[in-house]
């Protein structure tokens, strides 16, 4: 079995190790891009964790907060 994901898994691997800084930068910003706006993966839990650290602020303050840090 863990040669089967071997046998499946280098090959992409290898393809993203040997391209330029600047198309694995794009790659990196287009998956970015892909999970947080799209998919929405961890939106939830960056929200809670801002509401718990600045009980304080109003919902605008922190989806400012939030856009400042992503």
């Amino acid at each position: 079995m863990q040669f089967l994901a071997y046998i499946l898994v280098y090959p992409f691997l290898y393809l993203i190790s040997i391209l330029p800084f600047r198309l694995l930068y794009a790659v990196s910003d287009a998956v970015y891009v892909l999970l947080y706006y799209i998919i929405g993966y961890r939106k939830k839990v960056v929200i809670e964790n801002l509401r718990l650290v600045f009980p304080e602020k109003s919902e605008a303050e922190i989806k400012n907060i939030r856009k400042k840090i992503l």
